[in-house]
């Protein structure tokens, strides 16, 4: 699961790069999700012309990502199926979002391109961590997922100190633990991350 939430937020990342395509968060996504689950209903609600829609299977290091732009009317405008090794991720993310881009038929700049394929860090097993610490923390309300979160930013951290998200989502998780226990030394600390 993790696994498919931050493929879903590189996709976010690198088609909100693009200035031509206005892409929502994942956020007001899961909001609309809570006011109905039909997928019509849930594209007319948030006024856009398609969803994406994916799945992720994982077997021995290789990853398999299915990719769907699903209409209001739920016909799917556009699939495919996308597979690359887990140690080789940001070649996958790049693929999978110029897929995408081009699904959507967008003219892409050079510089355009490069933000698209622009990696926010050189460690997999960073990446790794980071993506589990998001997964914990969008499930902050299960006891001990804001704990394992921090574990888990502070690994990413640790195995790339240059990894700017990896020190974000540890400013993120030291925020939550603030307001889950209310002790200053929480909001201290997400101040110094």
């Amino acid at each position: 699961d993790f696994v498919a939430a931050v493929i879903a937020e590189s996709l976010i990342s690198s088609l909100a790069a693009v200035p031509s395509v206005t892409v929502l968060s994942r956020a007001a996504v899961n909001d609309a999700k809570l006011r109905t689950a039909d997928t019509g209903a849930l594209t007319k609600d948030l006024g856009a012309t398609y969803l994406v829609e994916g799945s992720v299977q994982e077997s021995s290091g290789t990853l398999r990502v299915s990719l769907h732009l699903v209409r209001s009317d739920r016909s799917v405008a556009w699939g495919d199926i996308i597979e690359g090794k887990f140690d080789a991720i940001f070649d996958l993310q790049s693929k999978l979002a110029l897929a995408l881009t081009n699904a959507l038929v967008v003219r892409v700049s050079a510089s355009e391109l490069e933000r698209i394929n622009a990696q926010p860090t050189s460690s997999p097993q960073a990446l790794s961590a980071y993506w589990q610490g998001k997964a914990l923390l969008e499930r902050a309300d299960v006891k001990g997922n804001v704990d394992e979160a921090v574990s888990a930013f502070e690994q990413a951290a640790k195995l790339d100190p240059k990894f700017a998200l990896a020190h974000t989502g540890l400013a993120e998780a030291y925020r939550q633990k603030y307001l889950d226990v209310r002790d200053p030394i929480w909001a201290q600390q997400a101040i110094d991350e």
